[in-house]
């Protein structure tokens, strides 16, 4: 399936689809699920269900993509920093 195929120093990552977490070389503690979900992150500690992410991703929630998901409600959801 080539999820998570280049991660060569990387620890506790977990990709699930087609190419999720391709490009994932040395980033830890991230989560990708769906086909190509992840595929554009290089650091760590993020959540990709459905989106490609950012090489600047670290320490990020992404759900879905704007392209093809413009709507999404969501209760009891709250920042805190």
């Amino acid at each position: 399936s080539r999820a998570g195929g280049r991660n060569t120093t990387g620890d506790n990552n977990i990709s699930v689809g087609y190419l999720s977490g391709a490009n994932s070389e040395n980033g830890s503690n991230n989560i990708s699920l769906g086909t190509s979900a992840g595929s554009n992150i290089t650091g760590s500690n993020n959540i990709s269900i459905g989106s490609r992410g950012t090489p600047d991703d670290s320490g990020t929630i992404r759900i879905g993509n704007s392209a093809e998901h413009g709507y999404a409600p969501m209760r009891a959801v709250e920042h805190v920093t």
